[in-house]
């Protein structure tokens, strides 16, 4: 596994350091304050060292997509609620380029944060302009990538300024590669994988990649539908992509040649409509009608995947196994997120990914029970699947 250089590897003192953070959070719609504050929350072990060694921090974000300028996507309330998490002033400029900008940087005091605003209110931050990139570069005397969340991106400020300055990992991101790249590395065994969610085609290189490195697929969510449906059952009313069930067709034929256990619900909560609470009833996963959807996981199924998870040393739980969002559709995920806390506190290694699985970890209370929650959607199924890491493959490398 390669080694990257962090923040602890160079002379930040007295240094302006450019921080590439994700604070892309969600706000609520009716008080308009942010709803969910984890990813910053996650950020501030490596602002505070940097805080702690005198360094001049820079943070620089996204937000949103807008298109241009647009004060509804400004970041200055992330920046007040930043000040809140350390306690200490957080200035939130303008801009994020121009002369005024470095003036600012060049001027700062060690310890002292500076939010530059929205970097994609410029087109050029998405277009991976390098212009763009170099205006970025003349603010800092290294850059910390601590944004794994969006460094399978190809974008100015997560693949060109990093070649334009020392580069090196944020605390975040070197635990994002480190517990990620056991999964595919040195894996306690046995190993477990949990998938669930809407989209196969979303996830079948992931898959691909992982069945035969893993003891058991769990397969459950909307695309246990795929999975049903290429086994020859009915599967009614429930959305499956156009070639999903061939998709989940190949993955099956993967999974008995590397004789991998892959199992798919028994059973299934099902209703005839996917907002509609008032009407669901559990049937044999055999026995879906033709008016009817999955919604969720039954009882034989949380029992059969129970036992399995019981077994395992390690677990990668990607995708939810039901419409957790309402309560009468939750109970598979809940379930198995109680399960998957029991492992972890027999010391099992449990590894979470992607952004509904975070949601409904939140929701059931495991967040800080488990061994990781990555950032990252996109950029942990990229990962996992091997691909190159725009945001990652220029940051100095360890030689120690």
């Amino acid at each position: 596994m390669t080694i990257y250089q962090t923040i602890k590897d160079i002379p930040v003192s007295g240094k302006r350091v450019i921080v590439r953070v994700d604070y892309n959070v969600p706000f609520d719609k009716i008080t308009g304050n942010i709803s969910d504050d984890s990813r910053m929350q996650l950020t501030l072990p490596s602002l505070r060292y940097l805080i702690n060694q005198n360094a001049k921090i820079i943070l620089i974000s996204h937000r949103g997509r807008p298109s241009g300028k647009s004060e509804s996507l400004s970041l200055k309330p992330i920046g007040d609620h930043l000040s809140s998490l350390l306690g200490i002033s957080v200035e939130v400029l303008e801009d994020c380029i121009g002369d005024e900008v470095i003036k600012k940087t060049q001027s700062m005091d060690p310890g002292e944060i500076l939010l530059l605003e929205n970097l994609r209110f410029y087109k050029q931050e998405e277009d991976n302009n390098q212009a763009f990139a170099v205006s970025l570069s003349q603010l800092g005397d290294y850059y910390v990538n601590e944004a794994f969340s969006v460094s399978h991106r190809a974008h100015a400020s997560t693949e060109s300024l990093p070649q334009l300055i020392p580069a090196v990992a944020g605390f975040l991101l070197e635990k994002e590669i480190f517990e990620l790249g056991r999964i595919l590395k040195s894996p306690s065994k046995p190993l477990s994988i949990v998938m669930g969610g809407a989209k196969v085609s979303d996830k079948m290189n992931l898959m691909k990649k992982l069945v035969p490195l893993s003891e058991n697929i769990l397969v459950g969510g909307g695309m246990a539908a795929a999975f049903l449906s290429a086994s020859g059952h009915n599967i009614g009313i429930s959305m499956i992509e156009s070639n999903g069930k061939i998709l989940a067709t190949e993955i099956i034929a993967i999974a008995k040649s590397n004789q991998t256990n892959l199992l798919v619900p028994e059973d299934v909560v099902i209703s005839n409509n996917a907002g509609n609470a008032e009407s669901f009833r559990t049937t044999e996963a055999n026995s879906i009608p033709e008016d009817q959807m999955i919604v969720d996981i039954g009882p034989k199924t949380i029992s059969n995947f129970s036992k399995v998870l019981k077994t395992s040393n390690t677990i990668l739980w990607n995708g939810p196994m039901g419409i957790f969002e309402i309560h009468e559709f939750s109970n598979g995920t809940k379930k198995i997120s109680q399960t998957i806390v029991e492992q972890a506190n027999k010391g099992g290694i449990i590894l979470l990914g992607g952004g509904s699985t975070a949601e409904a970890a939140k929701k059931f209370d495991i967040l800080d029970k488990v061994t990781h929650v990555s950032t990252g959607g996109g950029a942990s199924l990229q990962f996992l699947e091997g691909k190159d890491m725009p945001g990652i493959t220029h940051l100095m490398i360890n030689s120690r």
